[in-house]
């Protein structure tokens, strides 16, 4: 019997990822996509992990660019700029949460300064129960070891919990652990997916 809704939060309730970041300001930088795309990814996941602070993560991806150190990356203004909150998927969860009883929780692989401008401007955080994000616990997905956390902090088994994400592979983790899964694609596929779970009756 499911008791806990888990999801991502970008791709699912806030419409962003680096990609549409990197398309956005390589121009504006004068930099091919490419060379961009590799210097933000090369240096994310040690800033999205906590391992570094922003401004070694800045300083690391000018200098992989061959750009001066005091360019303006508009890490925070692109991302105000370009994200939009999937307002469709927010009130589903909170209708879940306050309506049907279900604990809830976020699991997101994200940096601070990316979270705290998402949490300020683009979602209600109070709709969680619990929020596990990667800079925080100094882990991401798909490890397996991320979805043990929420499981624990939250006391629920795997097969009560249902994992929500845009990413097949973190989906996978969470199903290797006994989660049940659900690849999201729209608002639409995930109230029925949810439904054939017997979530939403």
């Amino acid at each position: 019997m499911v008791e806990l809704i888990i999801f991502d939060l970008g791709g699912v309730i806030v419409d962003f990822n680096e990609e549409m970041y990197v398309k956005y300001m390589s121009p504006k930088l004068g930099i091919g996509y490419n060379r961009m795309h590799r210097a933000v990814v090369d240096n994310l996941r040690p800033y999205e992990i906590g391992k570094i602070n922003f401004q070694t993560f800045r300083k690391r991806c000018l200098s992989k660019m061959g750009l001066n150190g005091d360019t303006d990356m508009q890490w925070n203004s692109a991302f105000l700029k370009l994200a939009r909150t999937n307002k469709d998927v927010e009130r589903l969860v909170r209708k879940l949460h306050d309506d049907y009883d279900y604990s809830t929780a976020l699991i997101t692989n994200i940096s601070k300064t990316r979270y705290d401008m998402a949490c300020r401007y683009k979602f209600d955080p109070t709709i969680f129960d619990k929020k596990f994000t990667s800079f925080r616990l100094g882990m991401a997905k798909p490890s397996r070891f991320i979805y043990r956390r929420v499981l624990d902090e939250m006391n629920t088994k795997p097969s009560d919990a249902v994992f929500i994400d845009n990413l097949k592979k973190n989906v996978d983790g969470a199903e290797a652990i006994g989660i049940h899964g659900i690849v999201f694609k729209n608002y639409r596929q995930l109230a029925n997916d949810l439904g054939n779970l017997g979530v939403l009756k």
